[in-house]
């Protein structure tokens, strides 16, 4: 038996020196091998070869827990993490075993993350009172509440109130907008707040639940970036050069467009979309160009951006041209592209470019991780 210890680094917690996993593909009657061997977990193929050996303070970041709905509970082992992971079945004993030799969050540091979610939800509830003309301030101040529920009871549970309480307010803000007698200006600015805000609530309602899930009971490395050596990744450069040719390009856009409706008297929708995009743009290729160890998921989620935005600008140019339009600076073009995504020619094209990509970028990511290796 193997010995590992506990958050509290006093008592030893008995882990057993190896378990059999079965793939969730393939040959079901192949067995893989979790084994244990003090402070390192190694898993082992079939054909007896080590795979993958993970330190305990480092395996947090390589093994994830999931539900499948038609296999059950899975748990990952990531080689490349978010791209290449060997995936198997995980009874609740498997679970628990491995989770009693990976170390664990304490009870302080679980009520310090609900007490910092609690407090930026509390400013965005302030955020939502300071804008009640535009926004919905019943809603902040029932966000507020929750918040401070949360701050005086940081249970480990409250994410999941938490949770339900930005889900309806964004449910609220997409799909329940506010009857407003105002400007065109002001009526942009109302749709575009009430948007952003409701799908901020959506994804970090959605996060919030997430939290309640097992691998975040886990306590990550305290420095993740010395455990893998400073890399340079060709690819990774190239694809922040494309998001930096993308911030320039959409900057210089919402600049054409800003002096167009200015001209025109037309509202400025599409002068914030284009601003934000390039904002986003170029964030993403700071991430990309600072990370020490390549980001190769974050590239790659960077690279699917910049497809998606190519494809509906590009549909919606191409309806412009369809309704008569010349190829001016006009409004509108990816919100048109948008309202075409339900046109076999639209979305086809998107989910061909992105499977191409998505294997293309594996391939790449591969062979710079094997050039690595060799050299």
């Amino acid at each position: 038996m193997s010995l590992a210890k506990d958050e509290s680094g006093s008592e030893p917690i008995p882990a057993p020196r190896e378990l059999e996993l079965r793939g969730i593909r393939g040959d079901q009657s192949q067995v893989w091998r979790a084994v244990f061997d003090g402070d390192i977990l190694s898993l082992v193929s079939p054909e007896d070869r080590t795979v993958l050996m993970l330190p305990r303070e480092d395996a947090v970041r390589h093994m994830r827990f999931r539900w499948d709905v038609f296999r059950g509970a899975t748990v990952a082992f990531e080689v490349l993490q978010g791209l290449k992971a060997h995936t198997f079945r995980c009874t609740p004993a498997q679970r628990d075993q491995f989770l009693a030799w990976l170390p664990q969050k304490s009870a302080a540091e679980r009520a310090r993350e609900v007490r910092l979610h609690a407090a930026v939800l509390i400013l965005f509830g302030m955020f939502q009172l300071f804008f009640h003309a535009q926004l919905y301030p019943v809603w902040g101040a029932v966000l507020q509440a929750l918040a401070l529920v949360a701050m005086l009871r940081p249970a480990r549970g409250m994410h999941g109130l938490l949770g339900l309480g930005m889900l309806l307010a964004g449910l609220a803000m997409l799909f329940s907008p506010q009857v407003l007698v105002l400007a065109d200006g002001a009526g942009s600015l109302t749709r575009l707040l009430g948007t952003v805000s409701g799908s901020v609530l959506l994804l970090w309602g959605v996060q919030q639940f997430s939290l309640l899930g097992v691998h975040y009971q886990l306590r990550p490395p305290e420095h993740p970036e010395a455990v893998d050596a400073p890399l340079r990744s060709r690819l990774v450069f190239r694809v922040a050069l494309c998001a930096i040719a993308s911030a320039i390009a959409c900057v210089a856009y919402a600049v054409g467009l800003y002096f167009v409706a200015r001209q025109s008297a037309a509202p400025l929708d599409d002068v914030l979309i284009f601003a934000l995009l390039s904002l986003l743009s170029a964030l993403a290729a700071a991430v990309l160009l600072i990370r020490r160890r390549p980001p190769y998921l974050e590239a790659r989620i960077t690279g699917q951006m910049l497809i998606i935005v190519a494809v509906l600008y590009v549909s919606g140019v191409a309806a412009g041209l369809a309704s008569g339009q010349s190829l001016a600076l006009t409004r509108d073009i990816l919100a048109t592209g948008i309202l075409r995504f339900d046109r076999p020619y639209v979305w086809a094209p998107l989910i061909l470019l992105l499977i191409l990509f998505q294997r293309w970028f594996l391939a790449r990511v591969e062979n710079e991780v094997e050039e690595g290796r060799n050299g």
